[in-house]
């Protein structure tokens, strides 16, 4: 798992290389917002709310990312699915 962070201490992305299930993640500490995208065709992203920063610092430990998250996140907290609109350049048939 790679660390980055966009500029602020107060929001953090995570990248998953190794894992089959998960993109990427960012993480803001203090609204405890969490959003993750999804190893899918259509890279769908979930928001879920509430998310204490130690249940993010156990993530980043865990052997297994995507089962923590199976465990720990998934179905634990308010969670919204994220909605991308695609416009197509009406040029292209």
């Amino acid at each position: 798992m790679q660390k980055l962070f966009d500029g602020s201490a107060r929001k953090e992305i995570l990248t998953f290389e190794s894992s089959k299930l998960l993109k990427e993640a960012e993480y803001d500490k203090l609204t405890g917002l969490l959003k993750v995208t999804f190893n899918t065709a259509l890279e769908n992203s979930y928001e879920y709310y509430g998310v204490p920063e130690q249940v993010i610092l156990d993530w980043k430990e865990a052997k297994s990312k995507g089962r923590y998250f199976s465990d720990n996140i998934k179905n634990k907290f308010t969670t919204k699915k994220s909605t991308f609109v695609f416009v197509a350049d009406s040029k292209t048939k």
